[in-house]
């Protein structure tokens, strides 16, 4: 096995995704991507700061 840095090869893949939620407020100015909800990140299964 090879030691991280060594031909490795790292593959981002989709571990979910969240259907038919609701906008309740945009920001043309926010710098960042989006905020969720800490309740429905959880519910989801996702992790803060997971890419």
């Amino acid at each position: 096995m090879n030691r991280i840095g060594e031909n490795s090869l790292f593959i981002n893949m989709l571990k979910g995704k969240i259907h038919r939620a609701t906008v309740t407020e945009s920001d043309l100015n926010y710098i960042g991507s989006l905020t969720l909800d800490e309740n429905l990140m959880n519910a989801a299964g996702f992790g803060e700061y997971e890419k």
